[in-house]
């Protein structure tokens, strides 16, 4: 979904991709894309990846590391998912 996010939202060099559309009915839209280079675009792209990887990691693998019993692992997971949040917060805005 991150990937389809990148191409249904941005352009590279001013390039938009249109699919041609069936109609059987009048449509009205309009196109609103932000115009980036290629590097950009591959730096987005690759941080978005890493950040549904990391929700992934969270999902299947946090629960299974914690212990009850253990505050180490406890505020290791704390760290762990501060440094997780820190990261989303950074690649959600346009640096």
């Amino acid at each position: 979904m991150c990937g389809q996010y990148l191409e249904d939202n941005h352009t590279v060099n001013g390039q938009i991709n249109s699919d041609p559309v069936d109609l059987k009915e009048a449509l009205y839209s309009f196109i609103f894309k932000l115009d980036i280079d290629a590097v950009y675009y591959k730096k987005r792209k690759d941080a978005l990846a890493s950040l549904v990887a990391e929700r992934n990691e969270l999902i299947h693998h946090l629960l299974p590391r914690l212990y009850p019993e253990s505050i180490e692992r406890w505020l290791a997971s704390r760290i762990f998912l501060g440094s997780v949040h820190n990261r989303g917060l950074a690649n959600t805005w346009v640096q």
